[in-house]
């Protein structure tokens, strides 16, 4: 086709050349003629047609059968080439160019196109659309005579349209959190998913943020827990804007913990400017009462505030919900009417919790996602505006959010005290840490054999003790029985036949052997306890 393209060049010059904007453009935006692509583009069909041209003169000039060529040296005839046979590429070379992709994105799952106008990728209204488009780069949206003739079957437009059909396409199309350039972006998956716009980041400059410092000293009257918080703060800036899309160093789930009105959400208004601006709320995904996250996938920050629940089965739902979210940086997204997929998201995720009771709501959590939280304690600032002051309080910090910014990432360093190797801060709250820890499996058969050790054997001079199950039943569960709230807790059976079964267990596991005694089988229902001088006291 681009042999001939300077015959069809004469019949016809394009739009960029010529005619600058097409008058019927009817696709989204600007017109593509317009663009800095349009006329690099138009360069690079120029550069080619001329270059076809300077062939095309040299193979005229080649002697012919008719008129020998005294300095030909070439054995008999020269064989004649049938254009129609000759070799030729299935699409126009500039098609191979990455470089030179004409800004035009396929979508696979529901077979619509994407264009580049300036620094967004908009949607057009369907393959024609694109052709126009196209059409106004250049290309030619019809098949010549002489193309024809030559055994073309494809315009130029149409070429260009199947080639990106196969190559220039993604499976799926959202302005994902944590991705914060637009264009085409492969995940780990293998699937490819085109991020139409960029993110606004808040600017970074040296600058005063009074407000902003006053409101959290007083916000944080520890200065551990406010360095950690200046900590936490960091990694995230950084994490966001250094990183690669999907390689986002893990960050910890910040729990604030403080009395009404002391200024906790509006902390997590401070972290939301410094981040992207954008937050969602996940509580109702949690909670189950909503299956649709596409929403928090969009944000960076996941920001709760005193989360509630109606019933036991939203409680389980919103543990789950809620460990999976700070465990996992992998995110299932659903938007309506849309298929869930898998897709590494940036997230931070923020829950401010106002007194004690209100503390239950957090799942119990064993040592390995204890260590994904930090929880701090709030106060209320005397620099906390008020209702009255509000707005004006609200501009005004937002405005030092830059000022900020820039002494966060450029001045702060983490103390090594605070400093760790994965989440580049961390920070035990010893006050609030036990009331959500879980026990280790490990752990709570320990406590389990101090509770059997103390209902089996309550005196020191005790060595041999035998029981029935339901006897047994009796020493943990009964009324007058000292372990019987410790026993509630743990996962003994209440039941004296589901006991027999965890007694016939242990003793099929291991022999029968306990920390600090061992457990034999005499006869249906009946069991004999022995001491062991090994057992080393515990308290319950």
């Amino acid at each position: 086709m681009l042999n001939r393209m300077d015959k069809t060049d004469k019949k016809r010059k394009t739009k960029t050349e010529t005619e600058g904007a097409d008058p019927d453009w009817e696709g989204d935006g600007a017109t593509p003629a317009s663009s800095p692509e349009a006329s690099e583009t138009a360069e690079l069909l120029k550069s080619l047609r001329e270059e076809k041209k300077k062939e095309k003169e040299e193979k005229e000039e080649k002697p012919s059968s008719e008129t020998p060529d005294p300095d030909w040296d070439g054995d008999g005839e020269e064989e004649e080439i049938n254009p129609s046979t000759e070799t030729k590429p299935r699409y126009p070379v500039w098609v191979f160019n990455k470089s030179n992709d004409f800004g035009i994105r396929y979508v696979l799952k529901d077979q619509t196109w994407y264009v580049l106008e300036g620094d967004e990728w908009l949607q057009m209204g369907g393959v024609e659309a694109v052709r126009r488009y196209l059409t106004a780069l250049g290309l030619n949206p019809r098949l010549s005579k002489e193309d024809r003739e030559a055994g073309d079957t494809m315009s130029e437009v149409t070429q260009v349209i199947q080639y990106a059909e196969t190559h220039y396409f993604v499976d799926f199309v959202g302005n994902y959190s944590g991705y914060l350039k637009p264009g085409s972006v492969t995940l780990p998956s293998g699937d490819r998913i085109l991020v139409p716009r960029g993110r606004k980041l808040p600017g970074i400059a040296r600058g005063d943020w009074p407000k902003i410092k006053s409101f959290l000293t007083g916000l944080f009257r520890n200065r551990r827990q406010r360095l950690a918080f200046f900590g936490w703060l960091q990694v995230a800036v950084r994490t966001l804007r250094e990183d690669a899309p999907g390689d986002w160093t893990p960050g910890q789930a910040l729990v604030l913990l403080g009395d009404t009105g002391v200024g906790k959400s509006t902390l997590q208004i401070i972290i939301t400017a410094a981040l992207t601006g954008r937050f969602a709320d996940p509580t109702s995904y949690f909670l189950g009462t909503t299956n649709f996250s596409g929403e928090m996938a969009l944000a960076e920050h996941w920001a709760m505030s005193d989360p509630e629940w109606e019933d036991a089965k939203q409680k389980q739902r919103f543990a789950k919900g809620y460990k999976k979210a700070v465990a996992d940086s992998n995110t299932a997204t659903e938007a309506k009417y849309q298929q869930t997929i898998n897709i590494p998201l940036f997230k931070r995720v923020t829950t401010s919790i106002n007194d004690d009771e209100d503390f239950q709501i957090l799942p119990l959590m064993d040592r390995s996602y204890l260590e994904k939280l930090m929880m701090l304690d709030c106060v209320k600032s005397e620099a906390m505006p008020t209702a009255k002051n509000w707005k004006e309080w609200r501009t005004a910090m937002l405005a030092e959010v830059p000022g900020f910014l820039w002494w966060l990432l450029n001045r702060f360093e983490i103390p090594g005290l605070l400093a760790h190797e994965r989440y580049g801060v961390a920070y035990r709250n010893k006050r609030w840490e036990p009331s959500i820890s879980a026990l280790t499996q490990a752990d709570r058969e320990t406590v389990i054999d101090e509770i059997i050790l103390k209902a089996v054997f309550p005196f020191e001079k005790d060595t041999l003790v035998i029981l029935t199950t339901t006897e047994l039943h009796m020493r943990l569960y009964g009324k007058d029985s000292p372990v019987r709230e410790a026993a509630t807790a743990s996962n003994l059976p209440r039941n004296p036949a589901y006991l027999g079964r965890r007694l016939m267990l242990w003793i099929t596991e291991n022999g029968g052997e306990r920390r600090g005694y061992r457990v034999g089988r005499l006869s249906e229902g009946k069991y004999c306890f022995i001491r062991s001088s090994l057992a080393e006291p515990m308290e319950i």
